[in-house]
């Protein structure tokens, strides 16, 4: 927002993949890979009013400690035993996303995770995240399995994080291109 109290810039992220899907032109890939039912986001009481700066460090800590080190007990502390994730693959509970973050950082050892926004009012944090790293070890999934190219991969994911009174993420709304990750990983074939 300007000075003036205008949009002046706005970052976009979508699931290319899903669209593409709904109109009948996506890759067969995504028969394998189902897109959960999108649910509204319910805009809590600010009972965390003044708590912004908490926030913020919080959701550093989360992508400095368990995204960028690999510690992925801090996970622990930082979300609600309660916690739900929205992700365009599939929803996570704490546990599974834990598990998800070890296995993404096995394929991209040297994963760096950049927060190019981050900002928090109320109950709520958002941040635009810049994912870079190399493909370097094999996805092995029971329905897929990919060879690593070892070249570099870059991307961006936008979170909306709602924070619960103990100023634990209680539930989060992740958005990507899982079209861009999946030709960066090699099982889609890059459009022309």
């Amino acid at each position: 927002i300007s000075d003036d109290g205008k949009i002046s810039e706005v970052f976009t992220t979508f699931d290319q993949l899903d669209l593409l899907a709904q109109l009948g032109t996506g890759p067969a890939i995504r028969t394998l890979i189902p897109r959960p039912e999108a649910k509204p986001i319910k805009v809590e009481s600010d009972k965390t009013r003044g708590e912004e700066q908490v926030h913020k460090e919080s959701f550093q800590r989360f992508i400095d400690e368990a995204l960028n080190k690999g510690h992925l007990d801090v996970m622990d502390e930082i979300l609600d035993p309660g916690y739900i994730g929205h992700d365009p693959f599939a929803d996570l509970d704490r546990k599974s996303f834990k598990a998800v973050i070890g296995e993404f950082r096995r394929i991209v050892p040297d994963l760096t995770v950049t927060p190019d926004i981050l900002i928090a009012e109320g109950d709520w944090a958002a941040a635009r995240l810049i994912y870079r790293g190399t493909f370097k070890n094999k996805i092995a999934l029971p329905v897929l399995s990919v060879v690593p190219s070892n070249k570099p991969i870059q991307f961006i994911i936008n979170v909306i994080v709602r924070m619960d009174e103990d100023g634990q993420a209680a539930e989060d709304w992740k958005e990507f291109s899982r079209l861009a990750w999946l030709q960066q990983a090699g099982v889609v074939p890059p459009t022309s």
